[in-house]
């Protein structure tokens, strides 16, 4: 009896520490803060280098569903639109494919997304919270709180072939995306160079 007392005590005492080691309410619009007049100016370093602002416009409501936008100081017209649901964020292409991008989820949770270029042409992308509670430091800049998220994208052509590529995204906690990188054999990495959270 003893035993089983100071077992359960013990079990108690691991899962009091874990769970304080857990950040308590984020939710995954912490990690994505896309709020009108916010500024993020990304940097690529690697082959035809280039760089671009991009800036949270209003909210756009479609079918009873919320839409937020970023759009390009270059094009002056949406780049990256996003659709966000309870832990979940969603990235939604031309074609209004929804792509799972996010997940404020335990390290290890995996899921996939299917996207449709047109009738017999698509990808598979399996993706999975690789890491949680990174600090990174990119451009001279430190951020706390990254969660990585590691995605495999698996394109299939009509001819029967088919490619594959990994990527992997970066997310900070009260900033959005700081990193984005492809595993390529390409040293070169899209990243924040400035940002302004309204």
């Amino acid at each position: 009896m003893k035993n089983f007392v100071l077992g359960f005590l013990l079990i108690f005492a691991i899962a009091g520490c874990e769970k304080a080691t857990q950040p308590s309410g984020e939710t995954a619009a912490d990690y994505l803060p896309v709020t009108p007049g916010s500024t993020w100016e990304y940097y690529y370093n690697g082959p035809y280098a280039y760089g671009m602002e991009l800036i949270a416009g209003t909210d756009t409501v479609i079918h009873g569903k919320v839409f937020k936008t970023q759009r390009s100081d270059v094009w002056n017209d949406a780049v990256n639109i996003y659709r966000f649901e309870g832990d979940d964020i969603y990235e939604i292409d031309p074609k209004f494919n929804e792509e799972l991008v996010f997940k404020m989820a335990p390290v290890g949770t995996s899921w996939s997304s299917r996207i449709e270029y047109d009738s017999v042409n698509y990808a598979i992308i399996k993706s999975s919270v690789a890491a949680k509670g990174l600090t990174m430091e990119v451009y001279g800049n430190t951020f706390k709180n990254v969660i990585h998220i590691k995605s495999l994208k698996t394109n299939y052509y009509e001819n029967g072939t088919s490619g594959e590529f990994v990527f992997n995204r970066y997310f900070a906690k009260g900033v959005g995306i700081i990193r984005e990188d492809v595993e390529d054999g390409n040293t070169g990495f899209n990243g924040l160079k400035t940002y302004s959270i309204k």
